[in-house]
């Protein structure tokens, strides 16, 4: 017989006139004879205690003790003596504990290709079998792993998205091995990674690349069938963004997709996303696996450069960096102090630059200074809106510490005198700043 209990219970019919009983256990395999015995037992079934059966097989003796006087060897005055007739030990019973593993996890979904799979321990066990199944394709196992010492397995390749099912059992030092555990069944969802256009772009039809997420098991193609491409923009009137229907495209087959001529994207901010779909098989009950979206992918149109912030220096010709803008042929550079923001310390000369960094060409003061970065269109020549505003501090090196220059005291908006617009900035003086409130 097998048994999962760890303390196997035993029972037996007793003869007339028994009184006592005792027990001896055997496991098959180990050189000690004796795995446990107990003497004494009244009735007519023991559960032991006393220890753990582990994983393996043992055998069984149960001998008796008469309640009557053996009249060879009469009790001795003290009360001592073998008053008692000894029956002989009965057959061997053998059975096999068979406890299996319990299983721990991944269950439902998972975003890790390479999930780590555990269990929990088995008494008596010296290592576990793993076997796991890919559900989505009939291909059944793509790994078996035994003598594994541990109590969790890391696969040890990328699984393509879809649903798997996975078994452990355990083996002792004897080399007899537990039953099966019961199956858990998990889904990888792992995400493609999605390329397209810089942090800001002049082409308002960008094209989007992601990962690969098809792949091959057992000859069969596995993982993602088809995909889901969407794009987010900023709602105006909540300032949040929301999913565009009009640039919401499922079922795609290929790894990349370009924005068509008739849904140009207007200038604004936009976050694109990506998922990848694995087919199911509803004959066998498995349904198709949707993995996780993209993380977002966020872009600007329109070819705002994103300036990248500069801490406080006490370099008096400090470099001006920003991101590249797709489709740019060179940038200009729009430099003032904090107390006059509308005048460009740069002239019209020294202010362009081709690349992504611009030094200043002229040692500053120690001061707060304001900064802007605009790119020119390759296609039309015309120029961009400005940046957001930047803040350059230059401090002297005694006083690069001082917290008193770390926060600006004033923070400052745009504000537009009707009939000029901030795209005039370096030429048009009307345009002014005034304390925000």
């Amino acid at each position: 017989m097998t048994t999962f209990s760890n303390h196997p219970a035993v029972s037996w019919v007793a003869p007339a006139n028994s009184e006592k009983f005792d027990i001896y256990y055997r496991l098959a395999g180990d050189s000690n004879l004796e795995f446990l015995r107990v003497n004494g037992v009244t009735g007519t079934s023991y559960t032991p205690n006393e220890k753990v059966f582990g994983i393996g097989t043992y055998q069984v003796w149960v001998r008796t003790y008469s309640n009557t006087d053996n009249p060879a060897t009469p009790r001795l005055p003290n009360g001592t003596g073998d008053e008692r007739v000894v029956s002989n030990w009965s057959l061997p019973r053998t059975f096999r504990v068979s406890t299996p593993p319990t299983l721990i996890g991944p269950s439902g979904r998972t975003s890790v290709a390479k999930p780590t799979l555990t269990w929990q321990s088995v008494p008596g066990a010296l290592s576990y079998e793993i076997w796991i199944n890919n559900n989505s394709v009939p291909v059944g196992k793509i790994y078996n792993q035994s003598g594994i010492s541990a109590l969790n397995y890391t696969v040890p390749a990328n699984l393509p998205i879809g649903q798997y099912t996975f078994w452990v059992r355990a083996r002792n030092q004897f080399g007899f091995d537990s039953n099966w555990s019961q199956p858990k069944t998990f889904s990888v969802t792992a995400w493609p990674t999605i390329t397209g256009p810089s942090s800001s772009t002049f082409d308002t039809t960008p094209t989007f690349n992601w990962t690969n997420m098809t792949s091959t098991l057992g000859g069969l193609t596995a993982g993602a069938a088809r995909y889901d491409f969407r794009i987010y923009g900023i709602d105006p009137a909540t300032k949040q963004y929301v999913e565009l229907p009009q640039y919401t495209v499922t079922t795609l087959t290929a790894t990349t997709y370009t924005i068509p001529a008739d849904k140009a994207l207007p200038a604004g901010n936009y976050r694109a996303y990506v998922r990848g779909i694995a087919n199911g098989r509803p004959t066998a009950g498995v349904p198709e696996t949707i993995s996780d979206f993209s993380y977002g992918l966020p872009f600007y149109v329109g070819g705002i450069p994103v300036v990248t912030a500069l801490p406080i220096t006490t370099n008096t010709t400090p470099t001006l960096l920003w991101q590249a803008v797709d489709g740019a042929s060179g940038y200009e550079v729009f430099l003032s102090t904090a107390a006059l923001p509308n005048t460009n310390l740069l002239n019209s000369l020294n202010n362009k630059t081709g690349g992504t960094s611009f030094v200043v060409p002229q040692a500053l003061n120690k001061g707060v200074y304001r900064y802007w970065i605009r790119a020119i269109n390759a296609s039309t020549g015309a120029a961009g809106k400005w940046s957001e505003r930047n803040t350059l501090t230059i401090v002297d090196a005694g006083d690069a510490g001082s917290e008193q220059l770390q926060n600006e005291p004033t923070e400052f908006v745009w504000t537009v005198v009707p009939g000029f617009v901030p795209q005039s900035i370096v030429t048009e003086s009307a345009v002014s700043m005034v304390p925000a409130i």
